[in-house]
C-alpha cells in the first residue's frame, strides 16, 4: 500500500512533497522493519510542510512571517538533511510553485 498517495493526503502539494521526500526511504525502512521511525518522520515533515503553507497564506502578517522563517530554517537544517537525505531547498521550491499557481 502506498502510504504516500493523494487520498491519504489530500492537499496535493504536501502529498507531492512527502512523497518525493519519503518515498526513497520506504526500501530502507522497510528492510529494517522501521515503519514506525519512517511514520513519524513522516508526521514532522507534514507539519512543517501544513505550517508553512498556512503562513504563506497569512502574509504579509507577522507571525506569519515568524513562522515562515521557522518553517524555511528547518527546511534547510541538517535535521531536515539528516531526517529525509533529500535537499529542502527542493521542497521549499515545490511549496513556492503551488503558492504561485494559487
Amino acid at each position: 500500500m502506498d502510504i504516500y498517495n493523494h487520498e491519504h493526503y489530500p492537499d496535493p502539494t504536501a502529498s507531492e512533497a512527502i512523497h518525493t521526500v519519503m518515498s526513497h526511504n520506504r526500501e530502507k525502512a522497510e528492510a529494517a522493519d522501521d515503519n514506525g521511525c519512517l511514520r513519524l518522520i513522516e508526521d514532522v515533515i507534514r507539519q512543517a510542510i501544513a505550517d508553512h503553507l498556512h503562513a504563506l497564506s497569512r502574509l504579509p502578517d507577522s507571525e506569519a512571517r515568524r513562522q515562515l522563517a521557522e518553517t524555511e530554517a528547518f527546511f534547510r537544517s541538517e535535521r531536515f538533511r539528516r531526517l529525509t537525505h533529500f535537499d529542502g531547498e527542493k521542497v521549499l521550491r515545490m511549496l513556492r510553485k503551488e503558492r504561485d499557481r494559487e
